[in-house]
């Protein structure tokens, strides 16, 4: 499994924060705050994993997963929302019917101990990051 996760949030700062954990946890993580270059930047960069907030302008976290599970579906997705638990679920689960491997889900505020997690079982049998 490739090392390298991207990661997209249109805040910045919570793109940014993401991206700090993944890198200590041993990621090359690359950081998109417009959903609209996801597309190109998925395929070019095959990533292990893909960071992914739900709600954004212009294309948001749905939208997104139809684009994983027609290219990569076997892609691990952490999916972040600030619109609770509820929202993340929904996603999560049409991530399943899209046929996509392996969808969890995270509420903004992120822990780290839940994209820790997420990391690890990506890496499948490591032990959770240290850090």
């Amino acid at each position: 499994m490739s090392r390298s996760v991207l990661v997209m949030d249109d805040n910045p700062e919570a793109a940014a924060a993401l991206a700090r954990v993944a890198a200590a946890c041993g990621f090359r993580a690359t950081v998109l705050t417009d959903s609209r270059a996801f597309s190109a930047t998925f395929r070019a960069l095959t990533p292990g994993a893909v960071i992914l907030d739900v709600m954004m302008p212009d294309q948001d976290g749905i939208d997104v997963l139809r684009e994983i599970a027609a290219v990569a579906p076997a892609t691990p997705v952490l999916l972040v929302t600030g619109n609770g638990e509820v929202w993340a679920r929904m996603a999560r689960d049409i991530g399943g019917i899209l046929g996509l491997s392996r969808v969890e889900m995270a509420t903004k505020p992120v822990s780290r101990a839940a994209v820790d997690a997420f990391l690890a079982g990506v890496l499948s049998g490591q032990a959770p990051c240290a850090g």
